[in-house]
């Protein structure tokens, strides 16, 4: 009797443990994906600002030279 206990018990904690590290692994994958998410989208946004101003400047430029030319 003791031994079918003990049993139950090594698989219990077996049991415990498995679920303890699955659990851990799929929060640390979540974890993963949604920092290089947030990476991806700060990166782009960097991005796209840059090019905004960069157009901007262009912008800007032009209608110097043309204020400059014309007169």
């Amino acid at each position: 009797m003791a031994q079918r206990v003990q049993e139950i018990v090594i698989a219990a904690v077996v049991v415990v443990v498995v679920v303890v590290v699955v659990v851990v692994v799929v929060v640390v994958v979540v974890v993963v994906v949604v920092v290089a998410v947030v990476v991806v989208v700060v990166v782009v946004a960097v991005v796209i600002i840059i090019i905004i101003i960069i157009i901007i400047i262009i912008i800007i430029i032009i209608i110097l030279i043309v204020i400059i030319i014309l007169p």
